[in-house]
């Protein structure tokens, strides 16, 4: 996994660290040739009432997917990541990622 120039790591939900491994693990078996970029955590610029800021969302890159991957890789996600209280928005069409969030009342703590 690789972490997108000015990205930063402190601050976040235990559970948005828990979907960074899980979606490495799953790009990995779907896209083994291809890396997982981390391109946003609450870091960037981005809508004001978003969870980025509270360390409750983080961005992946998809450009560098084939469709077939990125369908996979979205689908495996949802089966793992949606019953551990995660959303999992496929923003692959404007913004080139996924974009992986707590569900509203999820919040564990922050590291």
């Amino acid at each position: 996994m690789k972490l997108k120039i000015g990205v930063r790591l402190w601050r976040i939900d235990s559970k948005i660290h828990v979907a960074m491994g899980v979606a490495l693990a799953i790009f990995r078996h779907h896209a083994p040739m291809k890396t997982c970029v981390v391109t946003s955590l609450n870091d960037g610029t981005h809508d004001p009432k978003s969870k980025h800021y509270a360390g409750e969302a983080v961005d992946l890159r998809t450009r560098d997917l084939t469709v077939e991957e990125g369908d996979a890789i979205l689908a495996d996600l949802r089966i793992v990541l949606e019953e551990e209280g995660l959303e999992i928005l496929d923003e692959r069409q404007d913004k080139s990622h996924f974009h992986i969030q707590l569900k509203q009342g999820s919040v564990e703590y922050v590291l």
